[in-house]
């Protein structure tokens, strides 16, 4: 088994491992263009792989004299995508993926592909990769391109464009020849040209700004294009714009030293492999100016039995071109950490999944990212880190509240003893006293039970106290200082770090003064309890920043405002968590760093409110230094979706337990936020063989989640549904689909007779209660076995013993002032009220006749309460019931006012 501590000795054993004797695979890689760029790009494989990307990093910034790895990890993206910055970079990251594959794992480029394409810049990091020019020259002379290609137009400023055009089906070639029509019309001066043909539905035009437009609205016109989109670029790139930029690259590469690929290396220009050595520098210049034939490229790939694209690089610019003309399974990104046997890659924050059978047919451990897909107000390239294989972890992992074990055990161990409010005002503070001692000495026996069981790090629960901080109940836990301190101390011995959490209402934020009022009373508390257990800095009380109300700055400020007046002992342990809807890291960071709060990084709430963060773990540096500047160790939460989860609601519930770790730091302690609590801990130990686990706490998970439904747990529901599967899998598809119709046509059956059933069942009380049905017979519980039969649908049921009880065991309902109906008695043609003496004899006489009449009545009394639903036979008759069941109550009441 691997585990964190012999990661290292695994990853260094690999490099014995390599492509040699394996056939050649029918494969295209690809190297991308600028645009692609994004801070915190490549730093995860900077910090774990540092005899091989770092090295890459290293060496760019020593051939740049500059640093160009603090720029990607930690600058700002408006430098970053500057030409000048944006090819270096991008180049240099990519190369540094290609390194750990070939460093860590022993890839060869030359035996894993037919050819290797790039894309514009790309095509240098094609011409490193194999071998065709140094890394130090390439990175020099990207660096240099982008500086020519902006001074190129300097004196052009606001007079150039360039636009993407969506071709339409078919009109790539008339499209082509209509531009150079255009050209031709044009006035003098004025220009544009087609600068990428990325695919058989997309070129982007480069010139003026005259001739931009001009050529994107007759294209449109003569419909050889669908629409055109304006892009935001700083130079007129692949036009004859770019001359002087080229006459520059002309110069600067004759003194680079060039050799023949090892693998063909497909040129921009031609679209074709580069004949010899010879030709590499004139075409580099060219490819300046000319069209980037990048369609052509990927059709003569396939005219060699290229099958398959694999695409390196930050971003799926690349990818997202292919997947449109070709199958999905024949395009995928190079993942530079190759998942183990039977565990399916995930993405990362700069590739995305590939299998490699034919290259590495090893087991390999390795470290994992997993990208969320980018949706709607989500941030590109935002990333759920997840390590596979992390490095040995130095923190504490800790649980939340409560024992799922000493919960379970009688009598019940917990520290969340309360009682209702009422009980509470009426018994009294020695009841809440009480209450209280046992919560702590509960929580003796759950430090006890971790230091047992190797854990040494808990959250407590903010309800030890019952109604401590109420404002009508409310009392001084100065009676309980002993007991405290006895906790403190026990918590000292055994070294384990105790926080709280207090509620989410508590917030300093709200417009209402009486919520800040209370905040403030609750923070006290539980600085004072801390106080009294005699815990340390480490021992800190998280809170949310609370709602938006519309101005989120104007929230941040009133924070602000109430933290500064805070007393000193709860300044000194509050600290603020990052949540999933309102204030993501990206807002809270500035305030914590301004006011000297320590940040609690909740992975999952940044994995689904991510803010503009694109790279989470570039920021660990500086969210750890606010906590290390106040003396305290940072802590951290982390939990997991459901399996399954889709929409939001569905991804905020936790998991039961969670089967990986993030890539933090190793100085800081993890909370693990998962339903089963410390067994979600005990678990994670045995994964990754961090600490013993005593067998007979550990309770081994039964591999069915609960899922969430409606706010509900439905374990049967996913044991079902597992069962099926397994069932299903045995099964042709002629056979599923036969037993899904089969089961559609049961579910079917079951609904209908279940609303049968119902609509049968309010019948039977409305007749049974108008006749006075008053047998026992009919009214007694029937055995459980002879309660199995269901009214099949459309068929009037009998009047089963089951549906009787249902009828007369109704509990009726209280406090609903309403009148009984008048009923109607036809006498010789003439209709007159009935006194209420004489109402009961009726009821026998015509139930249908008495139940038509009450029901309007009852219409007529809802029409006058103004009730805005609509009264169905179903509701009158279950009105009408109502009211013959309240007449009994009625006349008692009405005997008792009168006497």
């Amino acid at each position: 088994m691997f585990t964190w501590r012999n990661a290292s000795k695994a990853l260094g054993r690999r490099t014995w491992m390599s492509t040699a004797g394996i056939e050649r695979a029918h494969r295209a890689i690809l190297f991308p263009g600028q645009g692609s760029q994004y801070v915190g790009m490549g730093k995860d494989l900077y910090n774990l792989y540092p005899r091989s990307a770092k090295l890459v990093f290293d060496e760019a910034d020593e051939a740049l004299k500059y640093g160009l790895s603090a720029l990607i990890f930690e600058g700002k993206q408006e430098k970053l995508k500057l030409t000048e910055n944006a090819q270096p970079a991008i180049l240099t990251t990519s190369l540094a993926m290609l390194s750990v594959l070939e460093i860590e794992f022993g890839f060869d480029i030359a035996k894993a592909c037919n050819q290797v394409l790039g894309h514009s810049l790309g095509e240098y990091t094609a011409l490193v990769a194999t071998k065709s020019m140094s890394l130090a020259d390439a990175v020099q002379l990207v660096r240099l391109r982008g500086e020519a290609m902006t001074r190129a137009v300097a004196d052009k400023q606001g007079n150039t464009a360039m636009s993407a055009l969506v071709v339409r089906k078919d009109k790539l070639i008339e499209l082509e020849k209509a531009l150079e029509e255009i050209q031709t019309e044009l006035p003098p001066g004025e220009l544009v040209q087609i600068a990428n043909i990325n695919s058989s539905f997309q070129v982007v035009i480069s010139g003026t700004t005259k001739g931009v437009d001009q050529a994107s609205r007759t294209l449109q016109q003569r419909r050889f294009a669908a629409r055109a989109v304006d892009l935001p670029v700083s130079a007129p790139f692949h036009c004859p714009l770019m001359r002087p930029a080229a006459d520059v690259m002309e110069e600067a590469i004759k003194k680079v030293e060039i050799k023949k690929p090892c693998v063909d290396v497909i040129s921009n220009v031609t679209a074709k492999p580069y004949a010899n050595a010879e030709e590499i520098p004139q075409l580099l210049v060219q490819q300046i100016m000319a069209t980037v034939q990048w369609e052509r490229s990927i059709n003569y790939c396939k005219g060699q039995d290229v099958d398959e694209f694999l695409c390196f690089g930050p971003g799926k610019v690349l990818a997202n071109l292919l997947k449109k003309e070709y199958p999905l399974d024949k395009i995928t990104s190079f993942l530079p950490f190759i998942s183990r046997i039977n565990i399916t890659p995930v993405k990362t924050a700069t590739a995305v999944n590939l299998k490699l059978p034919m290259i590495l047919k090893q087991e390999i451990t390795t470290v994992t990212t997993e990208v969320q897909t980018t949706t709607q107000n989500r941030a590109v390239d935002v990333s759920r880190y997840v390590h596979k294989n992390p490095r040995e972890f130095k923190g504490r992992l800790g649980y939340a509240c409560l024992n799922t074990v000493l919960r379970k055990e009688k009598p019940s161990v917990f520290c969340s003893r309360t009682c209702r409010l009422s009980n509470a005002l009426s018994k009294g503070i020695e009841y809440l006293q009480e209450l209280s001692l046992q919560n702590i000495a509960d929580l003796k026996k759950l430090i006890q039970w971790n230091e047992e069981n190797n854990i040494k790090f808990m959250r407590m629960s903010s309800d030890i106290f019952p109604f401590a901080t109420h404002e009508k109940a409310g009392y001084d836990i100065d009676f309980a200082k002993d007991a405290l301190a006895e906790v403190g101390a026990l918590a000292r011995k055994y070294n384990h770090r105790l926080t709280t959490h207090p509620g989410q209402f508590n917030q300093l934020v709200s417009l209402t003064p009486k919520v800040i009022v209370n905040t403030i009373r609750e923070l006290k508390h539980h600085a004072k309890m801390m106080d009294l257990m005699g815990l340390d800095k480490d021992s800190i009380m998280i809170i949310h920043m609370g709602g938006v109300y519309g101005d989120k700055e104007a929230a941040i400020a009133r924070f602000e405002q109430e933290y500064v007046n805070l007393p000193e002992n709860v300044k000194r342990r509050l600290v603020l968590e990052n949540d999933e809807f309102g204030y993501s890291v990206s807002d809270l960071l500035p305030v914590c760093q301004k006011l000297s709060v320590p940040l609690v990084l909740d992975w999952h709430h940044h994995y689904i409110n991510p803010g503009t963060v694109t790279d989470l773990v570039s920021l660990l540096p500086t969210i750890n230094k606010i906590w290390m500047d106040k003396g305290i160790k940072p802590k951290q939460h982390y939990s997991e979706s459901r399996r399954g989860a889709k929409t939001i609601m569905e991804l905020r519930a936790h998991s039961d337990r969670v089967k990986n770790l993030p890539p933090t730091t190793d100085d800081v302690d993890l909370m693990i936020e998962a339903k089963d609590k410390e067994q979600a801990v005990l678990e994670l130990y045995k994964l990754y063989d961090l600490q013993p686990v005593n067998e007979e706490s550990y309770i081994p998970s039964k591999g069915i989640e609960t899922t969430q439904t409606k706010g509900r747990k439905s374990n049967k529901k996913a044991a079902a549904d597992k069962k099926l599967k397994e069932e299903d899998d045995d099964l042709s598809e002629e056979e599923q689909e036969a037993a899904q119709d089969e089961t559609e046509i049961e579910q079917s059956k079951i609904i209908a007779e279940s609303s049968a059933t119902r609509r049968s069942r309010r019948s039977i009380k409305t007749e049974l209660i108008m006749n006075g049905v008053e047998d026992k017979s009919m009214t007694k519980k029937t055995p459980k076995k002879k309660r199995k039969q269901l009214a099949p649908a459309g068929v009037e049921p009998a009047v089963t013993e089951e549906a009787s009880d249902v009828a007369i065991s109704k509990p009726q309902k209280k406090n609903r002032k309403q009148s009984s109906p008048k009923i109607i008695e036809e006498v010789n043609g003439e209709k007159k009220k009935t006194s209420k003496r004489n109402r009961k004899n009726l009821l026998p006489k015509n139930t249908e006749t008495i139940v038509d009449e009450a029901m309007n009545e009852i219409a007529k009394k809802a029409s006058k309460r103004k009730h805005k639903q609509t009264l169905t036979e179903d509701v009158a008759s279950e009105l009408v019931i109502e009211e013959i069941n309240n007449e009994p109550q009625k006349k008692k009441k009405k005997k008792a006012k009168k006497d």
